[in-house]
């Protein structure tokens, strides 16, 4: 009685149960149950890594004119329509991070939205605005003073390498890519020795 005494305060209505195998006909069932469907999803594992692997094989001993006609018929690689951003919208990026198809069971996801509609200022239209508002962050202290370079013309003719000079032809010649493109692969004639 002494050693199995228990304190004043704890009663063996709080220990945990120890009864595990009370029911082993029940335990056993369960065990069977789960036993077969591990046995049967290793065998369904096994039968698709050989329906693919003759797949890759069947796919490899096409032409690529089989495999194009292939793909179209499932529909692989059909471009998904981005849309179209408005003139001068922030481009945002999706990331890549949690990004894959178990995690994405729920249609309205946030992570699904569409990136490219306007948010806030760039819902409504700057090309109406005066040519001088039509930059990134008017009237603010990070102000830029360009739209985009594409409409910019920065090239310098009065530079060292615009001029026609001597040593401007003569380095031109050293460097690749400058030179008639059809003379490198003419065949060049041996000068014979007379």
């Amino acid at each position: 009685m002494t050693e199995n005494h228990l304190g004043d305060n704890e009663s063996e209505g709080d220990a945990p149960d120890d009864d595990d195998d009370l029911d082993e006909e029940l335990a056993f069932e369960e065990w069977k149950v789960r036993e077969l469907s591990r046995v049967r999803k290793e065998k369904e594992e096994r039968e698709s890594a050989i329906k693919e692997r003759e797949d890759t094989l069947r796919r490899r001993n096409m032409t690529d004119d089989e495999r194009r006609m292939e793909d179209m018929m499932l529909g692989k690689h059909v471009g998904k329509d981005k849309g179209t951003i408005k003139f001068m919208q922030k481009y945002y990026h999706k990331g890549a991070f949690y990004m894959d198809d178990d995690s994405l069971k729920v249609e309205d996801d946030v992570r699904r939205r569409s990136y490219n509609e306007p948010t806030l200022e760039d819902k409504f239209d700057k090309t109406q605005m005066p040519k001088p508002m039509q930059v990134k962050n008017f009237g603010r202290s990070g102000q830029t003073k360009w739209t985009h370079l594409a409409n910019e013309d920065t090239t310098q003719w009065d530079s060292a390498w615009a001029q026609e000079t001597h040593v401007a032809t003569k380095m031109q010649h050293k460097m690749s890519g400058v030179g008639n493109i059809d003379a490198a692969f003419k065949r060049r004639k041996k000068k014979n020795p007379e």
